[in-house]
């Protein structure tokens, strides 16, 4: 196993979708066993450092002049502070690989290169597919599978409707930014291996010279799970139908956080659940977007945890699925649950405030 050196900066910067949100409950709910061996894990908000690096970022979080925010540059300083340390310091946000060169050579000259260790979590490209566009939905994406992988498989990349998939899921483009920078023998590939859900952990554990299990005995279960074909096109429906002049914090609180969180942290609610499947034509693409990957990574000659050649792993096509036209019951129901158990938690303030001062004006005006 590739153990950092002490005192090192480990920088797990994704991408999206390889075990991130689980890996980082497991270093959050740790924080004190790590301090123990002499790592630490600096806290933030919830369990990855995601506002620092949508601040260095300069990332909009939410819908871009309909209520989304961007994050002052203070979370990323002050993330930085914490890493003036003797100890090994991890940080992990899969938003860190969204940094173009000038954010990126920012992040390296504020941690120190003579410190900082860059990990990156890979998984074969076509796997990544279907909860990339999932992910997407939880944002408004109003696109159906098939029409949101046209759009990413066969349109210029520059046109795609979701644009941060190709700056996340450009693989061998954000290694080679982050070798440019740090140099070849500072970058970490980890090829998670799904047949091995410890696998992770365990190098993670490896790398940060860690007892064996530590990372292992403290994972939990993350609300990260799919949804099914129907869930899906329910989102999709509830998107299609958010008025024009909707805000991103009432869909964040009352849609995402709210009616999604509550039904994605519930069992499956239908009896036989049908499972997004991926097109055929656009498996065969993903597929061969994956071998070259493979080929142009193995071709860096970088430090490997894994096996690399599970990048080119092959994804199964099936034909066009159906969309649902109804959904459970129980699934609406749960959904209600959660928006009356956390919608008076995540009340949208900035839009009750604009009601509240539009009210007042009225009122005024009379």
């Amino acid at each position: 196993m590739n153990q950092l050196s002490k005192n090192s900066i480990l920088l797990h910067i994704g991408v999206p979708k390889t075990g991130t949100t689980a890996l980082q409950a497991a270093l959050a709910n740790n924080r004190k066993e790590l301090n123990s061996q002499n790592v630490l894990y600096p806290s933030q908000w919830r369990n990855a450092h995601h506002r620092a690096a949508w601040a260095i970022t300069e990332r909009t979080w939410g819908w871009k002049g309909r209520g989304g925010t961007t994050t002052p540059i203070k979370h990323w300083n002050s993330l930085v502070k914490e890493t003036k340390t003797n100890k090994t310091v991890v940080l992990s946000s899969e938003f860190f690989c969204e940094a173009n060169q000038r954010q990126a050579k920012k992040i390296v000259s504020d941690l120190g290169i003579s410190r900082l260790e860059v990990v990156i979590t890979l998984r074969p490209f076509g796997k990544l597919l279907p909860s990339a566009w999932q992910q997407y939905l939880k944002y408004g994406v109003k696109l159906t599978y098939p029409q949101w992988l046209t759009a990413i498989l066969n349109e210029p990349r520059e046109s795609a409707p979701t644009p941060t998939f190709w700056m996340r899921h450009d693989h061998p483009a954000v290694i080679q930014r982050w070798v440019e920078l740090v140099g070849r023998d500072k970058v970490t590939l980890v090829v998670v291996d799904d047949s091995d859900h410890d696998f992770v952990y365990q190098a993670f554990e490896g790398m940060l010279n860690l007892s064996a299990g530590t990372l292992q005995k403290r994972k939990e279960k993350v609300s990260n799970r799919s949804m099914t074909l129907a869930e899906a096109e329910f989102l999709r429906q509830i998107n299609l139908r958010q008025p024009d002049n909707s805000t991103w914090d009432k869909y964040e609180s009352f849609v995402r956080r709210s009616m999604m969180h509550e039904i994605l942290n519930s069992p499956i609610s239908e009896e036989n659940p049908e499972k997004l499947t991926t097109p055929s034509w656009a498996a065969d693409k993903a597929n061969q977007i994956a071998l070259t990957y493979a080929e142009q990574i193995r071709s860096m000659d970088l430090k490997i945890i894994g096996d690399a050649a599970n990048l080119a792993t092959e994804i199964k096509g099936s034909p066009d699925q159906k969309l649902p036209e109804s959904i459970a019951i129980a699934a609406v129901a749960i959904g209600m649950q959660g928006v009356q158990k956390n919608g008076m938690k995540r009340l949208p303030f900035n839009s009750l405030k604009n009601e509240i001062l539009r009210r007042v004006k009225a009122r005024f005006k009379r």
